[in-house]
């Protein structure tokens, strides 16, 4: 059923052969509708916005690495065009959702937009860039490093061991 070109409102339609057609029928036709013979559209402007994109993948590093970034995706954000009244509620564009494991570099991927759950509504672009950035974990190891106690009256307190190794790792 075609309403291009109508204005915002209620329309009704009548439903015939020739106003409804089928979609990827193969060697079918319509012959007759019986009921109901009309229908009433609500035709709302369509309308354009930017809205953010969230990021719905998550990194697992490989043993010995580590993330070194927080979430970066490009472009940050997206364009969804369709019905005024869904466009209006959308707060923002999620990406598919993806897990990369056992990471051992960084790396770009695409990632899918998803609105398919919202009917007649499109998103430009259809994919970002999801930037990946893991690094080698290092490890530094600090020795006979002295213990001290701020804002503590040495006469109250004694303070057991007085020197401590520390193991720091990361990126």
């Amino acid at each position: 059923l075609r309403l291009d070109g109508l204005s915002a409102g209620v329309v009704e339609r009548a439903l015939t052969p020739t106003s409804v057609a089928l979609v990827r029928g193969e060697d079918v036709r319509l012959e007759a509708v019986t009921n109901p013979r009309s229908h009433a559209f609500v035709v709302e402007p369509l309308l354009e916005r930017t809205v953010p994109v969230n990021c719905r993948a998550a990194i697992e590093a490989a043993t010995g690495f580590a993330p070194t970034a927080g979430v970066s995706v490009y472009p940050e954000t997206a364009t969804v065009r369709g019905p005024q009244s869904t466009v209006n509620a959308i707060r923002s564009v999620s990406t598919e959702e993806r897990v990369f494991r056992n990471v051992a570099g960084s790396y770009d991927t695409r990632l899918r937009l998803r609105v398919d759950s919202l009917y007649g509504v499109t998103v430009d672009p259809p994919e970002v860039i999801y930037h990946i950035s893991v690094a080698p974990l290092i490890e530094r190891v600090f020795e006979n490093v002295p213990l001290v106690v701020y804002r503590a009256r040495p006469d109250t307190l004694h303070v057991t061991p007085r020197f401590v190794t520390l193991r720091l790792a990361g990126p």
